[in-house]
This record gives C-alpha cells, structure tokens and sequence, in this order.
C-alpha cells in the first residue's frame, strides 16, 4: 500500500465519509426548513 493511496480522495473511505457527509447536511437542511415553516404555517392558520 502506498501512502498515496491513503490519502487519495478517491478511495472507499472518503467516498463512504462523503456519502455520511451528504446524508447529513440533507437531515440539517429538512430540519431547518420544517423549523422555519412552523412560523408562517401557524400565522396563517
């Protein structure tokens, strides 16, 4: 193994991290809009 490779951005572990990454900032944004919309939808009810 070369050291190189463990610090490529292109191998399993990074790409598993970034996938993790993904799903997480998704999760936060979601939160964030619902967190956000309960404002207006109960002004509006």
């Amino acid at each position: 193994m070369n050291i190189n490779d463990v610090f490529n951005s292109e191998n399993r572990f990074f790409s598993a991290m970034n996938k993790v990454w993904d799903l997480m900032v998704l999760n936060w944004m979601f939160i964030l809009t619902v967190v956000i919309g309960i404002g207006p939808a109960s002004t509006g009810l």
